[in-house]
């Protein structure tokens, strides 16, 4: 890391520093990292740690007020002012050198905006205070490299943990529907379907997207039981990982996300415009009697916007889903009551066009 050596006393403060730290991280931590130890007290942040192109970068107050530091946003000019002791550094969003009592210092990357929470490269953690960081791997937490996706997983289903904190989608969806949510109701779908297919060992070698895409063909002895757990438990399980997966803290200010590349033009030519697969997309949401999803979907390497009741699957179709949205009251009604418009429109503010995009890019 380069840096303007001004200040001889900065300096040698600095090098000080570094030959006290210890840091240890994963290369693969934008898989999550909301929990992080910070000389070894375990924090949780509100947004997980990412990586930017080899760099990984932290959120700033958690870690900083975890080292003792006062941080304060500075919303005309975008910048994090961190005081510790008599140092106090200004972090401007969006650049490279920040300011350092007085000193400016090169970063390996710019200082951005994850979820609303300023985001700085860890090894500027280090320099500047010194510190022992590492990214737990405990299950329960949004760290998740050692986890098994629904989609992937046989008989006996896990639970996996979502892949940022129960609150950081607000205010789009509040923290206690999804603690409910993924706790209560999606953990029962995991419990049902272990106990539903328990009695049935020549199941227990099928992945739930193999059970799912293979209804229509189940051996027709099998009890009304068993289909119905296939139907509406490891389908409500694959559905409810799924809908974790395709959802990510808001952006700063608020601003609606929007696909990119392949899959933003692939929807341009089979919809019109994005618009015009929004306006049916929140169609099928919203007129969706009772309980359901509204999905888009692959359909024989075409994409549609569909909806369906209860837990039921696109894979039980044939199809397979890219982008879902649950729409049974559970999932809104604290915030939004019957309003369920408003939170079919609040959905594209925290939608993970990423991960949709990774979907597309393996099911066309």
């Amino acid at each position: 890391m380069k840096r303007f050596r001004n200040h001889i006393t900065l300096v040698a403060t600095i090098a000080l520093l570094l030959a006290m730290v210890q840091v240890t991280f994963a290369t693969t931590v934008d898989a999550g990292g909301n929990r992080i130890m910070v000389n070894d007290e375990l924090i949780n942040a509100p947004t997980a740690s990412v990586n930017v192109d080899g760099v990984v970068l932290v959120p700033m107050r958690a870690v900083f007020e975890a080292l003792g530091a006062t941080v304060t946003w500075q919303k005309e000019t975008k910048t994090v002012m961190i005081e510790k002791d008599n140092l106090t550094v200004m972090a401007p969003i969006g650049e490279r050198i920040i300011n350092v009592g007085g000193t400016p210092l090169e970063m390996e990357t710019p200082a951005i905006i994850v979820g609303n929470q300023a985001m700085i490269p860890i090894n500027t953690v280090v320099e500047l205070f010194g510190a022992k960081i590492t990214f737990p791997v405990v299950q329960g937490i949004s760290v998740r490299e050692d986890i098994t996706p629904a989609e992937e997983q046989t008989y006996p289903f896990n639970l996996n943990p979502l892949p940022y904190t129960y609150d950081s989608l607000e205010p789009y969806i509040d923290e206690m529907t999804m603690n409910i949510h993924h706790t209560r109701h999606h953990n029962a779908y995991v419990n049902s379907a272990n106990s539903g297919l328990a009695e049935f060992p020549q199941l227990h070698d099928l992945t739930s997207v193999e059970l799912l895409a293979g209804f229509n063909d189940l051996p027709t002895d099998l009890p009304a039981s068993v289909i119905n757990t296939i139907r509406n438990h490891v389908g409500g399980h694959t559905n409810h990982e799924l809908f974790w997966e395709v959802m990510s803290p808001a952006l700063a200010d608020n601003e609606m996300r929007m696909p990119a590349g392949e899959l933003a033009a692939r929807i341009d030519e089979t919809f019109g415009n994005f618009e015009e697969f929004r306006n049916e997309f929140e169609e099928a949401a919203k007129s969706r009697f009772g309980s359901g999803w509204a999905w888009l979907v692959v359909d024989n390497g075409d994409l549609k916007v569909i909806s369906t009741a209860n837990q039921d699957s696109p894979y039980m179709e044939g199809q397979i889903p890219l982008l879902g949205l649950d729409v049974w009251e559970h999932a809104y009604y604290l915030t939004y009551q019957n309003m369920r418009g408003d939170y079919v429109s609040n959905f594209w503010f925290i939608v993970n066009w990423d991960e949709v995009a990774r979907r597309y890019s393996e099911a066309k």
